[in-house]
């Protein structure tokens, strides 16, 4: 009797199928895939788009434009380096510039290692506000760059202001890997809870790795012809300030939606306290919830164990992640009600639950 045996992806799709009467005799037939479809999958994760959330699309778009911006500033932050440390002067000094390398790269990892160690855990519960401040650290530095050719024969400005955009690529470089890896958690951890969803968190971040290098790769063609044409001072001072605000527009576009599920002191403070004062309790992708920012919770400590549970069972009921502890960098987040005043129990109309979070009992 014949049989068949269906090797199925995340998304169920039916990637090749076994028939056969028995296991010696199966035969595999692949599923033809059209070319673009199989473009796709090269960059995008395995499932998609069950396996991640629906935020997921709209920040890599974001991601990649902002990507390709940055890549051609770069080019024209580069060149105005190898002008100042002196490519192309004979009257320069291959030694003197190969010892603002040095100073730059021993502060550079210093700072690094500062920068880890004082700001270290605030990333996690803050990802999406080190991710936007990476890029103004890096565009900081671009700006930096800039300055190096005017300071030719200033040998102690031109090692500062090296240095110091040094600095400031460390920093960039510390915030962004934290972020990112903090972001690429949150797409994957609720796709696990979606049909279909995995939890492959490092297939994920090498497909974003294959879609960092295609679009750095198309900025980096179209910068070349850049930095052929434009050789003017005053045009590359335009062109590279008008290259970075389009490139912060798209992080700050890019962070703006992303929907984090867990909860920071901003975060913490308007759900307890539009909870208190309406009974309602608002979801994580209720659209005004990361539209201003509070840095204190007004109400802290709690009165009572049975209000504890009340309040994580109503956060946990609306999709609030409350096992991933981010929750806070200082002191926790906690919630306390006046004397006397009991916290509201809310109704299966006040509960503002994303579509695929079903409520816990």
């Amino acid at each position: 009797m014949s049989r068949n045996i269906y090797d199925i992806d995340p998304a169920g799709n039916v990637l090749c199928t076994y028939n056969g009467e028995s296991q010696e005799s199966l035969r595999a037939h692949q599923t033809k895939i059209p070319p673009l479809t199989a473009l796709l999958h090269a960059f995008l994760p395995a499932g998609y788009p069950h396996s991640v959330t629906p935020d997921y699309l709209p920040y890599q778009t974001y991601d990649s434009l902002q990507a390709f911006f940055s890549s051609i500033s770069s080019l024209l932050a580069n060149r105005a380096v190898l002008e100042g440390l002196g490519v192309g002067d004979a009257s320069s000094s291959p030694t003197g510039a190969l010892i603002l390398k040095i100073a730059s790269d021993t502060i550079s990892r210093v700072a690094t290692i500062l920068f880890a160690h004082r700001l270290g855990t605030a990333i996690e519960p803050e990802c999406k506000f080190f991710r936007f401040l990476a890029d103004c650290l890096n565009d900081a530095a671009q700006l930096l760059d800039l300055l190096v050719p005017a300071m030719m024969e200033r040998y102690g400005l031109k090692l500062g202001v090296i240095v110091g955009a040094g600095v400031l690529r460390s920093w960039c470089g510390v915030a962004a890997s934290a972020s990112k890896a903090s972001l690429s958690a949150h797409f994957i951890v609720v796709a696990s809870q979606q049909k279909g969803g995995g939890n492959n968190l490092a297939e994920l971040n090498a497909k974003e790795a294959s879609q960092e290098t295609v679009v750095s790769l198309l900025g980096m063609l179209v910068g070349s012809l850049v930095v052929q044409v434009v050789q003017d001072r005053l045009v590359v001072w335009v062109l590279m300030v008008g290259l970075l605000g389009v490139h912060l527009l798209m992080n700050y576009w890019g962070v703006r939606c992303v929907r984090c599920r867990t909860l920071n002191r901003q975060r913490a403070t308007m759900v307890v306290r539009e909870w208190l004062e309406t009974g309602r309790v608002l979801g994580p992708e209720e659209d005004g919830l990361e539209s201003h920012y509070e840095n204190e919770v007004p109400l802290l400590g709690y009165t009572s164990e049975e209000q504890k549970g009340t309040v994580f069972a109503a956060l946990a009921a609306v999709g609030w992640d409350l096992e991933t502890n981010a929750l806070e960098t200082r002191s926790p987040v906690r919630v306390r009600v006046g004397i006397g005043k009991k916290v509201p129990i809310p109704s299966e109309k006040d509960l503002i639950r994303q579509p695929h979070v079903s409520k816990k009992d």
